[in-house]
This record gives structure tokens, C-alpha cells and sequence, in this order.
């Protein structure tokens, strides 16, 4: 079985992290981070295959994006 991946994304300004933090480093906006789970990365790299696919998010339910 793979083990998944968790990222921290900040709602606000889209900055990822690896880890959970108070506040963004980015755009100091705090308590912005959200948990995201998706499955092992395939490939090589930092990162690879984290942007192939959808994430999701710890409850399970899956991202969908949402016009302005």
C-alpha cells in the first residue's frame, strides 16, 4: 500500500506547505492553511505527481474548483 502525501495549502493566497502553520508565510494571513491528502507521488522529484490528479481533502471529499 502507498503512503499518501499531506499538503497544507493556504486558502488565501494558494501557498503550500509541508507541515501545518499558524500563519501563512506568504500572505500572513493566519489560520489559513487546509489539510490536503492525495496518494504517493509517481515519478521522481520534489513533488512529482502532486499536481496530477485531484486532491483531497482529510475528510475524503474531493476539490472541485469554483468560478469567481
Amino acid at each position: 500500500m502507498a503512503k499518501s502525501t499531506t499538503r497544507y495549502v493556504c486558502g488565501n493566497c494558494g501557498h503550500e506547505e509541508v507541515r501545518w502553520l499558524g500563519q501563512c508565510p506568504q500572505c500572513r494571513d493566519w489560520n489559513a492553511m487546509t489539510e490536503f491528502k492525495q496518494g504517493k507521488a509517481e515519478g521522481k522529484g520534489r513533488g512529482a505527481g502532486f499536481a496530477r490528479g485531484r486532491p483531497e481533502r482529510a475528510g475524503g471529499d474531493s476539490v472541485q474548483p469554483v468560478s469567481l
